[in-house]
């Protein structure tokens, strides 16, 4: 998609965009001195459909938005403009896959051969033929931890280095060993205080220094390279692509996700799970048909999460014990979250029965409910850094100490994040908007043989 027709002729139209981009010029009017950020999501997509999912036809999705028009405003689908729907099978035969998608992406947008939008802007008209300027600059990537490992070209978890932000944090089982009396630390270590964070220009020299050791290191040595820093090397990808390295600011761009830190197939579903099993044991009853019993006297709005008695079924409790994890939806973790805190607060905590657990839990929810009101202005990143070092500790003390996976590190990185952005956007409304790309497949595919059914059972009718 051409963003800057898009964005000319959504502009020109009139109506509710027209609207928005008005009212965010004057409260927050963009100039090449401070021009707005623009907030980059990808993700890739499982098309489905009624009989069979068909995973080879994933497609890779680009949304943009503006940050300045505002955290309330980013959680409404229509605030996001959809520039690449792309076949991942497509995107895979290319050098770096998405990383050089998204370079290309951003090269179009940052570096035009006809506007360059942080210096000299873009004129749009409205309806009435009123002329404004545009400036914007990138500011946010906003991305679950596949995609940020995909576009950044990141080993994730599979690196000594896991973190882009921590210089000096590596895996228990990396081996590497402080130089030059530098302090190395490892990911059992749940505090920042002693972590050296990363600078841009620690990520950027990074990337030049493993395409400069290319050349010069054997195979297996250059892989044991990319295994200590974190990082795999692609001429293509974004990192490497000298046209963006003035736009490049790691660091403050790559943002997390607090839906898929949490919410999917996140720290709720494992804390749950450690929780009601720690209940299970110490208790000894069926806790699953406890909460179930509980449960039946809620009644919330009418929809998917509306039976919260269902979640805890034996089939539930069977599914659970195999993964290890409460299997629930990000909305039906958000619908269970209070509701079940309420249910340890009256019917567990009285008993005395696994009070670190439950501890652990209720500061879970305090912090997924309190990450839900940031967009509100309410939220300090002091205040959300205090509710951050509770839950971990109170992780730690209930010993979850082997549980807590990479999303658990997250959770230290998200004040900064509200420190340097003003907010918290989440890839809730991405998932939503992802509807329409999966609703243009099904039409292609089912509704397709349903209307040509259709129209034979009609001919048949009429000339039979």
């Amino acid at each position: 998609m051409y963003f800057f027709s898009l964005f000319f002729a959504l502009f020109q139209q009139g109506g509710s965009f027209s609207s928005l981009v008005k009212q965010t010029l004057q409260l927050c009017p963009c100039s090449p001195e401070k021009p707005w950020e623009l907030v980059y999501y990808s993700d890739e997509i499982v098309p489905g459909q009624f009989l069979q999912t068909d995973s080879s036809r994933k497609i890779q999705a680009v949304y943009v938005s503006i940050k300045e028009f505002g955290p309330i405003t980013l959680s409404h689908e229509e605030a996001w403009l959809l520039l690449l729907a792309k076949r991942s099978s497509q995107v895979n035969e290319l050098e770096a896959s998405m990383s050089q998608v998204t370079g290309v992406l951003l090269d179009h947008l940052l570096n035009h051969n006809l506007v360059d939008p942080s210096s000299t802007g873009f004129v749009v008209k409205d309806e009435h033929g009123t002329a404004h300027t545009i400036y914007f600059t990138l500011g946010m990537m906003l991305q679950d931890g596949g995609a940020h490992k995909q576009v950044w070209s990141l080993k994730g978890d599979a690196g000594s280095k896991f973190c882009l932000f921590c210089n000096n944090l590596f895996t228990e089982s990396s081996g590497i060993i402080a130089e030059d009396n530098e302090q190395v630390l490892v990911a059992t270590s749940w505090s920042l205080k002693d972590v050296k964070q990363a600078t841009d220009e620690d990520v950027l020299s990074c990337a030049r220094r493993l395409a400069e050791k290319k050349g010069t290191l054997s195979k297996a040595d250059y892989e044991l390279w990319q295994q200590a820093v974190g990082m795999t090397f692609n001429p293509h990808s974004l990192l490497q692509r000298d046209s963006l390295q003035r736009h490049l600011k790691p660091t403050k761009q790559f943002v997390h996700d607090y839906m898929h830190c949490f919410l999917v197939t996140g720290i709720f579903q494992t804390v749950l799970f450690l929780t009601l099993k720690a209940l299970q044991d110490d208790l000894q009853t069926d806790i699953y048909n406890s909460v179930a019993t509980c449960l039946q006297l809620w009644k919330l709005p009418a929809g998917k999460a509306a039976d919260l008695a269902s979640f805890f079924s034996k089939k539930r409790q069977k599914a659970n014990s195999l993964a290890k994890s409460f299997k629930c939806t990000a909305s039906e973790a958000l619908a269970l979250a209070p509701v079940f805190g309420y249910y340890l607060l009256t019917m567990v905590i009285p008993l005395n029965s696994c009070l670190k657990q439950c501890t652990c839990m209720l500061s879970l929810i305090d912090l997924i409910e309190m990450l839900q009101i940031v967009p509100l202005g309410l939220i300090t990143p002091a205040t959300l850094q205090t509710a951050c070092h509770k839950f971990i500790s109170n992780s730690l003390e209930a010993g979850y100490k082997e549980h807590m996976g990479p999303k658990f590190h997250w959770v230290l990185h998200f004040p900064q994040h509200l420190a340097k952005h003003s907010c918290l956007p989440s890839c809730f409304v991405q998932e939503r908007k992802h509807k329409m790309i999966k609703r243009l497949w099904v039409l292609n595919g089912i509704d397709c043989l349903c209307l040509c059914f259709f129209c034979w059972v009609l001919v048949f009718a009429l000339f039979v």
